[in-house]
Order: structure tokens, then C-alpha cells, then sequence
């Protein structure tokens, strides 16, 4: 296994366990064992479980952060907290959170290296 598989396993793992549960909860619908309609206002956690994964992947953080963000931005859309109509510029924050994610956990060379 390369250094490249092993960094992509948690992002992976959680993305595979979301399609496990998705798939098990449309065949509990679809058996008319568990009740689906509420289904439609949970598709941010494809999201969330994306960002999950690539904040469990030390060099993929900083868009795991902006990946749950945005999954809590659409959830709070979807389940009716908050109108897209108003919360649309917290993109421009999610963003600016995340490119300052990535520049502060930097491998770059630190202040002693440099002097």
C-alpha cells in the first residue's frame, strides 16, 4: 500500500459508511420497515461525512473544514433554521476559514529554520 492509499483511507472509509447507511435506510423504506419521508432534508450528510473524512487526513484538513461547514450551512437550510436567501456570505467565511486553515498548518519552513 503507497503513502497516497493510506492517506485517502479515512476519507474512504467515511464515504463507504455513508453509502452503507443511506443503503440500509432506503431498504428499510422500501420494506416499509422505517418511515422515509423526512429522508429528503438529510442529503447535507454526504457532505458532512466527506468533510469528516478529509479532517481525519492530516493534509486535506483545511477542506474538511470547509466541507462541514458548508454541511451545517445546508442542513440549517434544509430543516428550515435559516433562509439561503440570508446565509449565502457564509460561503465567503467557510472559504476564508479554510484558506486560513491551510496556511497556519503549513509544512513551510518555521520562523527559526528561516533565521
Amino acid at each position: 500500500m503507497t503513502r497516497e492509499d493510506r492517506r485517502d483511507r479515512p476519507e474512504k472509509v467515511m464515504f463507504g459508511a455513508g453509502l452503507i447507511v443511506l443503503g440500509i435506510l432506503l431498504t428499510l423504506g422500501q420494506l416499509h420497515l422505517l418511515p422515509v419521508e423526512g429522508l429528503q432534508h438529510l442529503w447535507p450528510t454526504f457532505i458532512l461525512l466527506a468533510g469528516l473524512g478529509k479532517l481525519l487526513t492530516p493534509r486535506r484538513r483545511s477542506a474538511g473544514v470547509f466541507l462541514v461547514g458548508l454541511s451545517l450551512v445546508f442542513f440549517a437550510h434544509t430543516l428550515g433554521f435559516a433562509s439561503m436567501n440570508r446565509t449565502w456570505p457564509l460561503f465567503f467565511v467557510l472559504g476564508g476559514v479554510a484558506m486560513v486553515w491551510r496556511a497556519l498548518a503549513s509544512d513551510g519552513p518555521s520562523a527559526e529554520e528561516v533565521c
